[in-house]
């Protein structure tokens, strides 16, 4: 009797294997197709334009790159634009770089915003709120304080914005990675995370932003009642864009690539900051999340293939599955993004994939995050109540 059992939990876990390994296999394939499609489209085809922009940059903290990346944005070939940068606190170290890069920069409508005013338990999105205040122009454009763009980019990205119906306009990101580890997490961001919102994009249309740049029109932000809204949700970047398409607006994700520093410090660093990604993604796209298990298609392929004993069947779909990885991974991170860390890294991805798929895996068991040493706990859609310690009871809901 133990031996029919498990010749038959054998038999159930490859034919698992199996269905998911073939999946994984369509999904590549869909995934090629998405990336082409894109490529083929064409965003330049607007009569320039270069309406007065404001550009918000919320801050916290600063690094060795922080100055570099906030001067790349006042290096911009762009006739009027504002910039506002927004932190919580007078001695958050970021204060110093923005008053040098004020002083030296006297001839921009630069601004430095100081306010701890809360809207929600999202400090990003009070800070963006708070410099809100202080904008001149109808057009925002919201950026991570650690993205870096070239002289030209400003312009490329807000040409979508000739056609009124286009509310909101987002863009992707290369990686400029400090370590090996961090062009290791880099990788899974440019052969991993980007085929999948690709493949998201040609099935269900744009309905999720990044943060890495977010332009977006006051009169659609108002249309769903501003920043306030998404204040208490922990991916803000999806929110408003879910929130746009929401309103009845276009979402459009430019083919401008910017850049993005990334400093890891540590294994332990890269696997909360990933987890965090991946439950806040599961908790605000759950069946989307729950379709990245398709994804992973090296991790079912090799598992199928054990599992069989090396078949031929195994060794087939095993051989096709690593193929296709291979050439969605370089179409995506090596000609698309050009990112660093894939054009160098891109053998490793497997192994990434397997990295990811232990957190996707974890990222089911629990509800908690953290983020800039403060913990969160996860409901439903996203929204987030923070806590002092992992070990501390939350307050009740009010």
């Amino acid at each position: 009797m133990p031996q029919i059992l498990t010749h038959f939990v054998n038999l159930m876990v490859g034919s698992i294997m199996l269905v998911v390994t073939v999946a994984g296999i369509f999904y590549y394939l869909a995934a090629c197709y998405a990336v082409f499609r894109f490529k083929q489209e064409s965003h330049g085809d607007h009569a320039l334009i270069q309406p007065p922009v404001t550009i918000v940059k919320p801050l916290h903290g600063a690094d060795s790159d922080t100055y570099g990346a906030l001067e790349s944005f006042c290096c911009q070939n762009y006739p009027c634009f504002q910039m506002i940068f927004s932190v919580r606190s007078p001695a958050d170290p970021v204060v110093a770089v923005v008053e040098q890069l004020i002083h030296d920069y006297p001839h921009l409508d630069l601004c430095l915003v100081v306010s701890d005013h809360s809207w929600g338990a999202n400090n990003k999105v009070n800070n963006m709120a708070n410099a809100l205040a202080h904008a001149k122009h109808p057009i925002y454009v919201f950026a991570d304080s650690d993205i870096w763009v070239q002289p030209d980019d400003l312009v490329r990205i807000l040409q979508p914005l000739a056609n009124p119906h286009v509310g909101l306009i987002t863009t992707m990101y290369r990686t400029r990675p400090k370590g090996w580890l961090a062009a290791f997490e880099a990788l899974g961001t440019s052969t991993e995370f980007f085929p999948s919102v690709l493949l998201a994009r040609q099935l269900e249309g744009m309905a999720f932003a990044f943060g890495a740049t977010i332009v977006i029109r006051r009169d659609v932000l108002e249309s769903f009642g501003g920043l306030p809204v998404i204040a208490n949700y922990l991916a803000d970047d999806y929110k408003i864009g879910a929130c746009t398409a929401k309103a009845g607006y276009q979402v459009v994700l430019s083919d401008c690539v910017v850049e993005h520093a990334l400093t890891t410090a540590d294994l332990k660093s890269l696997i909360l900051h990933q987890l965090r990604w991946v439950r806040g993604n599961r908790f605000s796209r759950p069946w989307g999340t729950l379709g990245l298990l398709f994804s992973y298609g090296t991790v079912s392929s090799l598992a199928f293939l054990l599992l069989t004993n090396g078949s031929l069947l195994a060794v087939l779909l095993f051989s096709l599955s690593w193929m296709l990885r291979y050439l969605l991974g370089w179409m995506v991170g090596v000609r698309l993004l050009q990112d660093q860390p894939a054009s160098r890294l891109l053998w490793l991805a497997p192994v990434r994939d397997l990295v990811s798929f232990l957190i996707w895996s974890a990222s089911w068991f629990g509800s908690d995050v953290v983020w800039n040493n403060r913990h969160f706990r996860l409901s439903k859609g996203g929204w987030i109540r923070e806590y002092p310690s992992p070990t501390s009871p939350l307050p009740p809901l009010r």
